[in-house]
């Protein structure tokens, strides 16, 4: 799985559907593969038919929450959602916020990581 560009600037104005969350879904994959991290199951494949209930949404939330293990700026996740409360775009920010501040953390410390642990020997004159 590929890291897909999360939308951090929701407004009040923008709507959320199921291209969203997949991405959400997606992308928090990415994070838990990179910090080998086992997560509940993913729902990958929702269409503009899908419905999305409670105990969904607090799975995806608690998801999240699982990978926030190192110390970031962190949104604390919402994993208490009840039947027919609607997603709002302070949710929408707080999801792919948090997930791409844990996104960019690891991919910068993944790109050095080639380097650290490398052994140097000789050259010196003694």
């Amino acid at each position: 799985m590929d890291w897909v560009t999360p939308k951090v600037d929701w407004t009040k104005d923008d709507y959320y559907n199921a291209q969203d969350l997949n991405r959400v879904e997606n992308n928090t994959k990415v994070v838990a593969d990179m910090l080998g991290i086992s997560i509940s199951s993913l729902v990958l494949n929702r269409n503009y038919s899908s419905l999305e209930f409670a105990d969904s949404l607090n799975r995806i939330e608690g998801n999240i929450e699982a990978l926030h293990v190192i110390n970031i700026q962190w949104t604390t996740m919402k994993t208490n959602w009840k039947e027919g409360q609607p997603i709002d775009y302070k949710d929408a920010n707080r999801l792919e916020i948090n997930l791409l501040n844990l996104y960019t953390i690891l991919a910068k410390n993944i790109k050095v990581r080639k380097y650290c642990g490398g052994t140097i020997c000789g050259g010196g004159i003694i």
